[in-house]
């Protein structure tokens, strides 16, 4: 199965939970998007 490696540097422990933060947005999409991809 295919995986990938995105590093937030300043992303603290489970920081995707945390709506409020602009890199959780962008992690959420990269998610949705890898999942559209490997999972259909």
């Amino acid at each position: 199965m295919p995986v990938e490696l995105h590093v937030y540097e300043d992303g603290i422990h489970a920081f995707v939970q945390m709506a409020v933060l602009d890199m959780a947005a962008d992690a959420i999409a990269k998610l949705c998007a890898f999942a559209r991809r490997c999972c259909q």
